[in-house]
């Protein structure tokens, strides 16, 4: 039996001596410690997240080249899968993007016996919005009233969930309430219709809580409603809205009024109707001012005479000039989004934004406030939520001078962290 045992000790001391140079052992319960966190912890539906991990060991070669399986338990279904695997680096670490989520999830990791503690992400819903494609709506019928029909759908399915309309207050913007109810359909759509009083500028919006997530809300939808043209005396404006320190053509007819005298009046909020200009009629009762260029939201009306036409509102945008630092970039690094904004006012807040992956709706990821004397803003955005290419835009909310606007989308293409970038070969030109 002694001689046994000093034979299988001579083995596995040859065996051990035969091992390849930088094997590594296999970590287990022996101090070994799993750490797992998520890119996010809030996405939109649809959205990958990136699970960052670390694996520390007593031994600093047990960490490398170590293979993790990432396990993924999703809301509403039962137990947890294996969803692949990663391979950590020198230094322990790794990263693992996964599919697009459609409900609340909960991920770990395990190397060996070692084992990570829980991460959870939660998923938001994404809500369309849509309606009327002419912002000005008249209003009709005996209390002069308009009535808009909303249509929208909510993704991922969820039958029954409950949408909500809601109506941006005038005086307090970035407050919401309630003028609508709907349920969502067996097909994910759904239709709300809502009277609206002629009280000039409506901004609407819809909100979902599909079952055990969190809320989301559509992008807002703005509309003029005004009272019904008076027959006699017409208004019109072209373009409308308009851009800042553009100009809109006011035109018109006066029924039976040919060579007739007419006169143009403003107003801005809050303030008294003043006459800007008067101007004759055609010999077919027809009107045009010259250009008018109004630097905030103007209402607008014509009289001749007793006559005089119902109140038309030009809306007017800031201007928003928008650039970002670089086209692409790599995961985790830093983006800087700048520009100016025309006018501006010591207080604005400026937002950047970035497009879910449904292409249908933004999530806000930075604010910005203009300072005294200032016309400029600029973001430092960490580019988080895996590879691929992700889309942002700068937005100014609505004010009581000014409509809110929004740049054009910015594409930045996001490659994988460490990722190296392709040059070309020494004496030649890229494209």
């Amino acid at each position: 039996m002694a001689v046994r045992s000093i034979l299988a000790a001579i083995l596995a001391v040859g065996l051990t001596g035969l091992a390849p140079a930088g094997a590594l052992a296999r970590p287990g319960h022996g101090g070994c410690a799993l750490e797992v966190t998520p890119s996010a912890t809030r996405v939109g539906a649809g959205e990958a997240v990136t699970l960052n991990g670390l694996l520390t060991c007593p031994t600093p070669t047990e960490t490398a080249e170590q293979t993790v399986t990432i396990f993924q338990h999703s809301a509403g279904t039962r137990g947890t899968s294996a969803i692949g695997t990663a391979t950590t680096g020198p230094t322990g670490d790794f990263h693992f993007t996964s599919e697009g989520l459609d409900a609340n999830t909960v991920f770990s990791a395990r190397v060996g016996r070692t084992r990570s503690r829980r991460a959870t992400v939660k998923v938001t819903p994404t809500i369309t919005l849509a309606g009327p494609s002419d912002q000005r709506i008249e209003a009709a019928g005996r209390h002069a009233r308009a009535t808009i029909v909303f249509t929208g759908a909510v993704s991922p399915l969820d039958a029954g969930a409950r949408v909500v309309l809601q109506r941006e207050s005038a005086s307090a913007p970035g407050d919401w309430r309630r003028i609508g109810l709907a349920s969502v359909g067996a097909d994910g759509s759904y239709t709300i219709a809502h009277a609206f009083s002629p009280t000039g500028l409506v901004t609407v919006r819809t909100v979902v809580r599909r079952h055990g997530q969190l809320a989301a809300a559509s992008e807002p939808l703005t509309y003029e409603v005004a009272r019904r043209q008076n027959p006699r005396l017409t208004i019109e404006a072209a373009p409308n809205p308009l851009a800042y320190g553009s100009s809109a053509t006011i035109h018109g007819t006066v029924a039976g009024g040919g060579q007739v005298s007419v006169t143009l009046l403003a107003r801005t909020h809050g303030a008294s109707w003043t006459t800007v200009e008067e101007a004759q009629t055609d010999s077919e009762g027809n009107y045009e001012f010259a250009a008018q260029a109004p630097l905030a939201n103007t209402w607008y009306e014509v009289r001749s005479g007793r006559l005089h036409s119902v109140s038309l509102f030009e809306g007017v945008k800031p201007l928003l000039s928008v650039q970002a630092s670089s086209a692409s970039a790599q995961e985790g690094e830093t983006v800087t989004f700048s520009g100016t904004l025309t006018p501006a006012q010591p207080g604005q807040v400026v937002m950047l934004e970035r497009r879910l992956p449904s292409g249908v709706a933004w999530s806000v990821v930075g604010t910005f406030t203009i300072g005294e004397g200032s016309s400029q803003f600029s973001f430092e955005h960490p580019l988080t939520g895996g590879p691929g290419p992700q889309i942002y835009r700068v937005k100014v909310p609505r004010s009581e001078a000014l409509l809110a606007t929004a740049s054009e989308a910015i594409v930045i293409e996001v490659t994988p962290a460490g990722e190296e970038e392709a040059t070309a070969p020494e004496g030649t030109e890229e494209a």
